[in-house]
């Protein structure tokens, strides 16, 4: 629903309205645990709108998490699933899709935990419609517990929106570091990634926002300068605690040629290895960067995406011209909780009980708190070596690798041998390079081969 109010501003009778916004979901009812839903709501072509204010219309215990998407296009259905991994994959009435269906999808907003509203610095807004990418917005929503809604329950979840119709002078945008990967029971885990700035622009990151399901201990987020030798924290923060925006730690630019750097270290405290996933079982890693820029014209890529462990560390980066991050200039505390978010911690602070993210008992819970307070104290001096055992990981990823081309997971025998063959060459290749992250990215990829076309692809990307 929108809703635009008219104002006269005094000095220069410049016209402006103020925008209300409201995106909630049509009374859906799913009924399959950890379904994520999208609802798409028409942007004005002609007429853009400036967003500076977001508020949650919704609790902990109905959506584990809304996430706002802008979108150049969109497919048919008013309401879908837009989940890509799911319990089952069954989802009533909900046929499947992606979230955007053009190639333009950025994030706007994210939410989860009971966060208070978002309001944008002065001068600052998200501008939607008009001639920029988001012609549509996507909201979507995770339920992961449905039981309301079998019981013959609905739901309208979303978000209110607040903003004007005159142009600001700084456009907002959100940039995300995530990676893939897993973790094994009862290890200690960093999950990295980092991209290099390659847009001629100048970011001023405002706020940051952290997000991983149980195993999360604490996620940071960095600028790095100067070949990989100066490092400034943007944010640093317990994804146990409420997932809001948070003002940056350090007001810093970021500029072409600087890095982003993002790590969520976890500890797997369960009997099983977790994989990276959209269900509540499994894991994420995300920290978002919320920036702005002078003008209306943001980053046209704002994500930056790894395969994660084992497969990827940071010393498997490299700039574009050839350098390496140094990583003993990486601050000691990227995997410490900050003192003050400990009280918050333990006196209840903490969201694990709560029951949006699945079946998981109080005692777990508890003991996955107490535990995460001891392993703060002994993860400084492991930081470093697990940086420098990641080509270690690489060797067992490539004995995993050759498991797999040898299983059922690879049906075709012919294609089976095909890639086998390549493997051999592609490690007789790679004794000779210094760098692992090639060798990374092309375990990875492999790992999900199940058609000609990702051969292509494969063949293509190493010149074999």
């Amino acid at each position: 629903m929108l809703k635009i109010i008219l104002f006269i501003f005094q000095l220069g009778l410049v016209f402006s309205k103020q925008v209300d916004l409201d995106l909630l979901m049509p009374n859906v009812s799913p009924k399959v645990k950890d379904s994520y839903l999208c609802k798409k709501f028409k942007m004005d072509d002609l007429n853009p709108i400036y967003i500076n204010e977001f508020e949650a219309n919704s609790t902990k215990e109905i959506a584990h998490h809304i996430l706002l998407f802008g979108c150049d296009e969109v497919g048919e259905e008013d309401v879908w699933n837009c989940g890509e991994m799911n319990s089952g994959g069954v989802h009533d009435d909900y046929k499947q899709g992606p979230v955007c269906k053009g190639r333009k999808q950025s994030i706007i907003f994210a939410w989860a935990l009971d966060a208070p509203k978002l309001t944008l610095p002065k001068g600052v807004a998200f501008k939607l419609g008009g001639d920029s990418d988001n012609k549509y917005l996507v909201m979507q929503v995770h339920y992961a517990n449905v039981d309301n809604f079998i019981k013959g329950g609905s739901d309208n979840s979303g978000l209110k929106l607040k903003g004007q119709t005159e142009p600001v002078e700084y456009t907002a945008g959100v940039y995300l570091l995530s990676t893939g990967g897993y973790i094994n029971p009862g290890k200690v885990e960093y999950f990295e990634a980092a991209c290099e700035m390659n847009e001629d622009k100048v970011l001023h990151p405002f706020a940051y926002r952290t997000h991983t399901h149980k195993l999360g201990l604490v996620n940071s987020g960095y600028v790095v300068k100067h070949d990989g030798e100066d490092w400034t924290e943007i944010g640093r923060r317990s994804p146990q605690l409420p997932q809001m925006f948070f003002p940056v730690s350090n007001k810093v630019s970021v500029r072409k040629g600087d890095v982003l750097v993002g790590r969520c270290t976890m500890k797997n405290f369960v009997d099983r290895a977790v994989r990276i996933g959209s269900t509540g079982d499994d894991e994420m890693c995300n920290f978002y960067i919320m920036y702005y820029v002078k003008g209306d014209k943001i980053l046209t890529n704002n994500n930056c995406v790894t395969f994660g462990p084992p497969y990827w560390h940071l010393n498997s980066f490299k700039d574009s011209r050839g350098n390496k991050l140094n990583l003993d200039e990486m601050p000691s505390d990227a995997s410490e909780i900050p003192d003050d978010q400990k009280e918050l911690l333990k006196n209840g602070g903490g969201h694990n009980a709560h029951s949006g993210h699945g079946a998981t008992s109080n005692n777990k819970n508890e003991h996955h708190d107490h535990e995460m307070k001891e392993e703060d104290m002994s993860l400084k001096e492991d930081t470093k070596s697990q940086n420098n055992d990641s080509n270690n990981n690489n060797n067992n990823s490539l004995e995993e690798l050759k498991q797999i081309l040898l299983s059922n997971k690879i049906k075709n025998k012919s294609q089976a041998s095909l890639l086998n063959s390549l493997l051999e060459e592609y490690e007789t290749k790679m004794q000779s390079v210094e760098n692992s992250a090639e060798s990374d990215e092309f375990v990875a990829y492999l790992e999900n081969l199940e058609n000609e076309y990702y051969l292509r692809k494969l063949l293509k990307e190493y010149n074999l």
